[in-house]
Parts: structure tokens; C-alpha cells; sequence
């Protein structure tokens, strides 16, 4: 995991260069916001397209999916 937030952190990614802490920065927080992690899972399937998946509604939605809270990223 820290080799993919390097990576995009180093080709705009998803973050658009920016570090997961600078762009909502909330007290107390524990767990990443929902946008949050959508926004790697996204990031995910944009920088490895073989790891999307073709059968599923965005192609992401294994690692992490908003309407349910569902995949490897929902901890």
C-alpha cells in the first residue's frame, strides 16, 4: 500500500499529488472518508487497467464500493 500511495502521489493520481492528509484533515478521525476511498480505488484502476474489473458497473467496485460499503478497502 505504501508503494501505490507513493506512486500516486508521484503521477498526480487520483490525490493530484497531494498527501491523503492535506486534503481533508479532520480531528479525531480514524477510518478514510468514503470519497476517500473511492478516490484509490479509482486510482487503483486508472494507474493498473488489468486489475479493473470488466463485469462489474465501474470497474473498481471490488476494492471499494460507495453504495454498500463493500470491498478490500471498506476496513
Amino acid at each position: 500500500m505504501r508503494k501505490l500511495m507513493r506512486l500516486c502521489l508521484s503521477v498526480g493520481g487520483p490525490l493530484g499529488g497531494r498527501s491523503p492528509f492535506q486534503l481533508k484533515r479532520v480531528k479525531h478521525r480514524t477510518n478514510p472518508s468514503m470519497h476517500f476511498k473511492e478516490d484509490y480505488a479509482k486510482g487503483i484502476t486508472t494507474l493498473f487497467p488489468n486489475l479493473a474489473d470488466p463485469r462489474s458497473k465501474f470497474g473498481y467496485d471490488h476494492y471499494y464500493n460507495a453504495e454498500d460499503g463493500s470491498g478490500y478497502l471498506a476496513c
